[in-house]
């Protein structure tokens, strides 16, 4: 048997083993389908959420100076907050600064026009390091409190600390999750492939009869599972678009509350043919796997 003739006999082997059940087929190819789409969801959660990282507030501590302090001693405080430790910048907001950006703020005007002299005090921001642990910012506040001049600090660090820790559980979850995700995208797999690769006892023993090499006789059982999983896997890109565009429409509206775009964006082209043929791989082992099965179980009836 020539080359061309043993490899077009395989391919049409393993068209036969999906076509004799198409019911099957259709209904295995749906369902991992749905089972390769999760991984797919989760990287464009990712790929949305790794941006949405960077836009998320620092922690920032207020100190208003004592009334009266001169402006090289306001500067020289703020040279001292920026060297406590998790402080990432400093920037001072004069007394005159502050008090007309209120007076913006109130519209006209009207009720601070006879309010004389400003009330209010010169103010030094520390903003701390992104995503700086709770411990550290409370300890820069502490740190603050302290520093001469300084006749009080506002510093709100209770969702801070709530936002940490959300952090902290999202990122202690995502190893299990992404675990659980691949391992069963290899049982759907292995399942797919058992149940649409089946070769009959009989048909093996003839093969056998006629000399057929055992890697002859797996090839079939290689073509048809790296079909089954590549149909599967482009199955469950259209399931993926859906998800997308359904979670889109119930992400609009939580984005304008938060004042950003909040959206699902699809995977760079790179990643889904990295997909499909990733998938069209592993359907492949899993079909080799399967036939060295069947053959070593049918072996002891030849």
């Amino acid at each position: 048997m020539s080359w061309q003739t043993a490899r077009g006999y395989c391919w049409a082997r393993a068209m036969r083993m999906l076509s004799e059940r198409s019911w099957a087929t259709l209904t295995g190819v749906l369902v991992a389908a749905i089972a390769l789409a999760l991984p797919g969801f989760a990287l464009l959660v990712a790929l949305t959420a790794g941006p949405l990282l960077d836009r998320i507030p620092a922690a920032e501590a207020t100190a208003y100076v004592v009334q009266g302090t001169a402006t090289s001693e306001v500067k020289a405080l703020g040279g001292r907050l920026q060297a406590i430790d998790g402080v990432a910048r400093v920037r001072l907001i004069p007394r005159d600064q502050a008090w007309a950006e209120v007076q913006r703020r109130a519209g006209d005007g009207q009720p601070f026009a006879d309010v004389k002299p400003n009330p209010l005090p010169d103010a030094v921001v520390a903003e701390f390091a992104p995503r700086a642990s709770p411990a550290v910012v409370s300890a820069g506040v502490a740190a603050i409190r302290k520093q001469p001049r300084v006749e009080s600090v506002q510093a709100d660090l209770e969702w801070y600390t709530r936002l940490v820790a959300i952090l902290q559980v999202a990122s202690s979850l995502l190893i299990p999750i992404v675990g659980i995700i691949a391992l069963l995208v290899i049982v759907v797999a292995l399942w797919l492939v058992r149940l649409l690769v089946v070769i009959e006892r009989d048909e093996l023993r003839l093969l056998e009869q006629i000399g057929a090499e055992a890697d002859f006789i797996r090839r079939p059982f290689v073509y048809a599972g790296a079909v089954a999983l590549g149909l599967a896997a482009s199955a469950g890109l259209g399931v993926l678009a859906v998800g997308r565009l359904l979670a889109n429409q119930r992400l609009a509206e939580p984005g304008r509350l938060f004042g950003f775009e909040l959206t699902l964006n699809y995977p760079p082209w790179p990643l889904v043919v990295a997909f499909v043929a990733g998938c069209v791989l592993l359907g492949a082992a899993a079909g080799n796997y399967c036939a060295s099965r069947q053959i070593s179980s049918a072996k002891p009836m030849a």
